[in-house]
C-alpha cells in the first residue's frame, strides 16, 4: 500500500504540473523503486514476490495518476479560458454602455498575461 500511495502521489502532481518535469520524475521514480526492490530481494529473499507485486502496483499507479492530474489540468485550463471570455464580454457590454471605445486600453492590460 505505501508503494500504491507514493505513486499515486507522485504520477499526479507529475501529471497536474504545466512543466516538462515528467522526463526528470518518471526516470528518478523508477531507479529509487528498482533500487528498494534489489534491497528488499536481497535481505529478504522469501518475500521476492510480494516485493515485486509492490513495485508493479507502484508502477501502475503512477502512470494512471499521470493520466488523471493531466485531465484534471486541461480540463482546469478550458474552464478557465470560459471565465476569461465572460468577463471579456461583460466588460466590453459595461464599455458601450458607457459610451467608452470597445478596445480596453493597453496600458489597462499591463500586468495581464498575453
Amino acid at each position: 500500500l505505501p508503494f500504491v500511495v507514493v505513486g499515486f502521489g507522485l504520477g499526479f502532481w507529475t501529471g497536474v504540473s504545466s512543466q516538462p518535469n515528467a522526463s526528470a520524475v518518471i526516470p528518478a521514480v523508477i531507479s529509487f523503486v528498482g533500487a528498494v526492490f534489489a534491497f528488499a530481494v536481497a535481505t529478504n529473499k522469501n518475500q521476492a514476490g510480494a516485493i515485486g507485486f509492490a513495485v508493479c502496483a507502484c508502477s501502475i499507479t503512477i502512470i494512471y495518476s499521470i493520466t488523471v492530474g493531466a485531465e484534471l489540468r486541461e480540463n482546469g485550463r478550458v474552464e478557465r479560458l470560459k471565465k476569461l471570455s465572460e468577463q471579456e464580454k461583460r466588460i466590453r457590454l459595461w464599455r458601450k454602455n458607457n459610451n467608452l471605445p470597445a478596445e480596453i486600453p493597453e496600458w489597462m492590460l499591463s500586468g495581464e498575461r498575453k
